[in-house]
């Protein structure tokens, strides 16, 4: 770790700078997408892009609002002067060290084995019983990849052919492709690994996306279904991604954490900034916030109390003072928050391996449930898990 001006600068690859206030994240090399440039206007204060003339406001009903929006702007307002704190620390040690304004990406070809990338050297035909293919090597297949479970034994990326397009599955990671329904399928290629990280972002329901036709949502028995105990390695971390509404929040720490035996240990934000380190949102916009919440939780089995050390302004968590704490090398913050520019593509989270890996043992086993892209060392399910690891049609 290199120290300058008072701030961080770690040597992992997607952390640009950790202050006391939170973290920089950038993502990682390998991940798709333009970066967002400028902020997203409020609904009611719209421009039309193709002219840059502004349009006319609409007129807005006046109405009440109603229970859950009410609770949303009480949350709202019990962490809008932290959130701010952390933002302004952030942004200005960002453009101390000159990280902003940050440049857009430019496209690299994806890392590969040492064989030559004109030729794919190994071919299989996978046949309906054929549920594990290992691969060392690029690698052809002919037929269905869905409930497979497939994983690249190499510590490089190779290429995946299939008979529509070419992948690139990174190092040491696996990958099972299927919806919620066929779950108990992977469960005995993972019945010998237990985890020391899993990352959760489900599909939740949303009209924005059902209006679009994005995603399709699951329930919250379905969620609730999730073995997480057959997964989650003792005082392991669950992670889960939840929008700003407050119902899915609380469903998270209160009935969903409950039926996994989980406790909750953690609220993080990642703040969303564009490439020049404005908010994405107004701050105080009503319907969208320039900010999405974490809550973090750690397994123990039958017992809901937690053994893990945490910090709140110095202080222990109800939830973890129930338990006897376990000593850790760096506590994990109740409150915390990190900055990064998202990309354009819809929901693409920030890759959090490096974020949580100072609070995790050494080379831990990391799972995320309903991934859309393969990350080096983890597995990752989901029914669209290669979304983003096309390489060519």
């Amino acid at each position: 770790v290199i120290t300058k001006v008072g701030y961080y600068f770690m040597s992992l690859t997607t952390i640009v700078l950790s202050t006391s206030h939170g973290t920089v994240l950038r993502y990682p090399d390998n991940f798709k997408g333009e970066l967002v440039s400028t902020p997203y206007i409020s609904k009611g204060q719209q421009t039309d892009s193709s002219n840059g003339k502004k349009k006319k406001k609409k007129k807005f009903e006046s109405r009440q609002l109603n229970e859950g929006e009410i609770a949303q702007m009480e949350y709202f307002a019990k962490i809008r002067k932290d959130l701010l704190q952390r933002y302004n620390d952030l942004l200005t040690a960002s453009r101390v060290i000159g990280y902003l304004p940050v440049q857009q990406p430019v496209v690299q070809p994806c890392p590969t084995s040492s064989e030559p990338s004109c030729s794919i050297n190994k071919y299989f035909c996978l046949k309906a019983d054929d549920c594990v293919l290992d691969l060392h090597n690029d690698t052809t297949i002919e037929g269905d990849l869905d409930e497979k479970f497939i994983s690249n034994k190499s510590d490089v990326s190779i290429k995946l052919k299939t008979q529509k397009c070419v992948y690139n599955i990174p190092g040491l990671s696996s990958f099972f492709m299927s919806d919620i329904c066929e779950f108990d399928l992977l469960m005995p290629h993972l019945a010998s690994t237990k985890y020391s990280l899993i990352v959760i972002d489900p599909p939740w329901e949303n009209r924005s996306a059902i209006r679009g036709k994005k995603y399709q949502w699951i329930s919250h028995n379905q969620l609730s279904s999730l073995p997480i105990g057959l997964l989650s390695a003792p005082g392991g971390l669950v992670v889960v991604w939840v929008t700003n509404k407050i119902k899915l929040r609380e469903f998270v720490q209160d009935t969903l954490f409950p039926s996994w035996n989980v406790a909750k240990v953690g609220e993080w934000h990642w703040i969303k900034v564009t490439t020049e380190g404005e908010l994405v949102f107004d701050i105080d916009s009503l319907h969208k916030k320039p900010y999405e919440v974490l809550i973090i939780g750690e397994y123990h089995g039958g017992s809901l109390s937690s053994h893990r050390l945490c910090v709140e302004n110095n202080e222990v968590p109800p939830d973890a003072k129930k338990g006897k704490l376990t000593e850790m090398s760096t506590p994990l913050p109740y409150h915390y928050a990190f900055l990064c520019v998202p990309t354009r593509v819809h929901s693409q989270k920030p890759y959090l391996g490096d974020l949580f890996a100072p609070y995790l043992p050494r080379n831990p086993c990391s799972l995320e449930l309903f991934a859309r892209n393969l990350l080096h060392g983890w597995t990752s399910w989901g029914n669209e898990v290669l979304k983003f690891q096309e390489i060519s049609s």
